[in-house]
């Protein structure tokens, strides 16, 4: 803590505080803090055992950050040999001192709670291919050596502090070994999401065959990316963990002697913790199917995703879409051959004018050559023009005119 960056401490404390907002604000308006129940704890839904320790982890890593910001923000730099750097913890005030074991505990606290929750969710997979897919996603004795895991988990961090206060001879082991031990079990908690992504590609696969396989496919595929991308940024928030907490435990501290590598690590545990939960959030609280963007049915008309797979039972009197739209072109192709069957078998001088000019040249040049004259506009609608007495003209050339203007529908 004595060697980074003050801004470091304040960029997490910010994140965090929106974070945590944005969180309470998501679970009251899908749930209405129906998961923070005691009763639901006390049955052991996983929803609501994860969702509590989000609810308590995050104070506790906001409590070490804004701490720690105070800290670094009150005791300022120092000039040591003519150099500027941040004052170490030796040359603190003792009230300051005094603040330092409360937070160390607090981080450990923290780290115990995340570790947890990361763990549970394993659990929570399982539980969600056993109700949306009915299938199996882990066996049962995997199943108990995550809630072991986890136990455990809660209890060593503190402890492992406890231990690491104590020792005199290395002092900064209370602050590294316990990040660096964080880090391992983060390691190894991406790889077991990896193996849940794996897992996540069976099972949808397996589950291409049965009933509503369509619906069961999506909500899992939702679930996979989700628990894809936690993997990668649990990766990175471990690598950087280990990175900077490893070379603290060495004698020249090469990184976290540099500003600028020190920072850079620090930054990327930042961003990435942040993400981690968001994701988190993002699984146990997913948005209902019926609160999904509206799309378009048929008609122009709206339909949520609950009801979108509805549209072909709505629509079940003319089939499918894809029939319908086939039955559409059929009959439009059957009604124009049976207009131009009806257009072929009328006789040329006794077709009923239609709105358009079809037969006739509408230019006064044709009207001067073959004759041409208007019958009444009431008749005829004021719109159209006929040829009159064609019988008795020897200069009417109905060939010519039908290949110069085709009929038109």
């Amino acid at each position: 803590m004595t060697h980074l960056s003050d801004y470091s401490f304040l960029q997490r404390a910010t994140s965090l505080v929106y974070l945590y907002v944005w969180y309470l604000y998501r679970v009251y308006t899908l749930d209405r803090f129906q998961c923070f129940r005691l009763s639901r704890f006390r049955t052991g839904e996983l929803k609501s055992i994860v969702s509590i320790c989000l609810l308590t982890m995050i104070p506790c890593q906001l409590y070490y950050d804004i701490v720690t910001t105070k800290i670094k923000y009150e005791e300022g730099y120092a000039n040591i040999l003519g150099h500027i750097i941040t004052k170490p913890d030796t040359m603190w005030t003792e009230a300051d001192k005094a603040l330092v074991a409360p937070t160390d505990y607090s981080l450990c606290v923290g780290f115990s709670f995340q570790t947890g929750s990361l763990l549970l969710l394993q659990c929570f997979w399982n539980y969600l291919a056993d109700s949306v897919a009915n299938r199996k996603f882990m066996s049962s004795k995997e199943f108990k050596l995550y809630i072991v895991w986890t136990v455990m988990s809660m209890i060593i961090f503190p402890v492992l502090q406890f231990i690491c206060t104590n020792d005199q001879e290395n002092p900064t082991s209370k602050e590294v070994l316990p990040q660096l031990v964080y880090g391992i079990v983060l390691l190894f908690i991406s790889v077991l999401g990896y193996i849940s992504h794996r897992r996540f590609k069976k099972l949808i696969t397996n589950t291409h065959e049965s009933n509503n396989a369509r619906s069961i496919t999506h909500r899992i595929q939702y679930f996979k990316e989700l628990n894809l991308l936690l993997t990668i940024v649990v990766f990175v928030d471990a690598i950087a963990f280990i990175i900077l907490s490893a070379d603290g435990l060495t004698g020249p501290k090469y990184l976290n002697a540099h500003k600028f590598s020190a920072d850079f690590l620090v930054c990327n545990i930042n961003v990435t913790s942040v993400i981690t939960w968001f994701i988190v959030i993002l699984i146990l609280h997913p948005k209902p199917i019926s609160q999904q963007p509206l799309a378009r049915g048929p008609r122009g008309s709206l339909a949520t995703a609950s009801n979108r797979q509805d549209l072909p039972q709505n629509s079940a009197a003319r089939g499918s879409n894809a029939d319908f739209v086939q039955k559409a072109i059929t009959s439009q192709v059957s009604n124009t051959s049976t207009i131009q069957l009806h257009m072929a078998a009328i006789p040329m001088n006794t077709r009923h004018p239609s709105t358009t000019p079809t037969l006739v040249p509408s230019t006064q040049d044709y009207d001067d050559k073959y004759h041409l004259q208007y019958d009444d506009p009431k008749t005829l609608n004021g719109s159209v023009r006929t040829a009159g007495s064609r019988n008795n003209r020897s200069d009417f050339d109905e060939e010519s005119i039908i290949d110069q203007y085709p009929p038109q529908l």
